[in-house]
């Protein structure tokens, strides 16, 4: 399956022109430990697998308490 998931974006630039970037796929597991926006790491941390549904969509609003904002 990974073997056939995209490794590269390309994003575009302000004067029309794109940059790749690198798409780094992780364990769904691992995502609470990223740097996320919006902050989605613990609803996804808490599924028991990764394609389980993920009932109530709404998450608790982002504050300064809860977020560093770079």
């Amino acid at each position: 399956m990974r073997s056939r998931l995209a490794t590269m974006e390309y994003d575009e630039l302000p004067d029309g022109s794109s940059e790749p970037g690198t798409i780094e796929w992780v364990d769904y597991r691992k995502v609470e430990e990223l740097p996320l926006f919006p902050v989605i790491g613990s609803a996804v941390n808490a599924l028991s697998a990764p394609d389980t549904p993920a009932g109530n969509p709404y998450l608790p609003p982002i504050t300064d308490a809860n977020y560093t904002w770079r």
